[in-house]
């Protein structure tokens, strides 16, 4: 199982639904941050909490967003995505790393390279 507690989390659509919850969620497994990130991101009522513009369509909204959150371990892609990208690479598009996809069709956890001191894994 992924750890979470004490992890900096990015959650893409944060603003509602789904990304709401995982946003609330990794709170509430001890995340130290998370970034939520949506094209026009909304404040949190938690100091964890930090709001990040991203337009999955734009690809300087993600470099800009990228930069920002360059300290994720946790990634959880939640963004509707072009089809004219495809699912399937759109997360190493959007930061430029290893991704393992898992069983959602909603979620996506980064895989740390090789020699990294990040512990994230599929769950």
């Amino acid at each position: 199982m992924t750890e979470i507690s004490g992890a900096v989390v990015l959650v893409t659509g944060a603003n509602g639904g789904p990304g709401t919850q995982f946003v609330n969620q990794a709170l509430a497994l001890g995340a130290s941050r998370v970034y939520a990130a949506a094209r026009t991101p909304r404040d949190g009522d938690d100091s964890r909490i930090i709001p990040l513009p991203l337009d999955v369509t734009d690809s300087e909204s993600i470099a800009a967003a990228a930069a920002t959150a360059h300290d994720a371990s946790i990634v959880i892609n939640n963004a509707g995505i072009a089809a004219r990208v495809g699912c399937s690479a759109a997360p190493s598009k959007i930061l430029g790393t290893r991704w393992k996809r898992t069983s959602s069709a909603l979620s996506w956890w980064h895989v740390p390279s090789p020699g990294s001191s990040a512990s994230a894994r599929a769950p």
